[in-house]
């Protein structure tokens, strides 16, 4: 049997458009996560870099005395950034909670897909919208202002890709709720930064 002749589960009135609502947010919110996933940890690998590679930034010893053998990277540079109050205990927990979903999503995809899941997820994703801008919002007043100060092409260029990363999730959080046009509309705003000359910076 082929997977597109799988049974129909006995007795249970499969709704297809609930079926789709839910597959696009679960979607989104998976989607949302490594975006949030791959902004800290670049963040945090970018302050530590001593060079680039192909592969993005060459990070030194202290790097890894945060992020040791064996553990959780992204759980670590939040620990670390928990202990500079950039991002407080409540929202540790909150993340905990979200990784949470991420791994019954991963493991359970199918089992999740009910009216209080998906709302959960749902909610999810402005959660982790919430928690990306707070760490954001951190960045650019407690590091960036400081460490670009000299160079004004430099600090615009490194705000402008901060948003990118925020606006996708905000995009995500539209196509979650099945409203089109608004994620066409960031979609298009999103395009803009990549009209950006890099060749300019210093």
């Amino acid at each position: 049997m082929s997977d597109t002749e799988l049974p129909l589960p006995v007795g249970e009135d499969v709704d297809q458009a609930a079926f789709e609502r839910a597959t696009r947010i679960m979607c989104g919110f998976m989607t949302a996560y490594e975006v949030f996933r791959h902004r800290i940890i670049t963040q945090v690998r970018t302050l530590f870099a001593e060079g680039t590679t192909d592969e993005g930034p060459l990070v030194s010893a202290e790097y890894w005395k945060i992020v040791a053998p064996g553990t959780n990277e992204l759980r670590a540079c939040l620990n670390w950034l928990r202990d500079l109050e950039a991002i407080t205990a409540e929202k540790m927990r909150t993340f905990d909670r979200l990784r949470g979903y991420r791994g019954q999503i991963a493991t359970l995809f199918f089992d999740q897909i009910s009216d209080e899941h998906v709302e959960t997820y749902l909610k999810g994703i402005q959660e982790i919208d919430d928690l990306l801008n707070g760490i954001e919002s951190w960045w650019a007043i407690k590091v960036r202002s400081d460490a670009d100060e000299d160079s004004p092409s430099k600090r615009a260029h490194t705000a402008e890709y901060m948003q990118r990363s925020i606006l996708t999730i905000k995009m995500l959080k539209r196509v979650a709720r099945d409203d089109a046009n608004d994620a066409w509309r960031l979609y298009r705003h999103y395009l803009s930064f990549r009209e950006i000359d890099t060749d300019t910076l210093h």
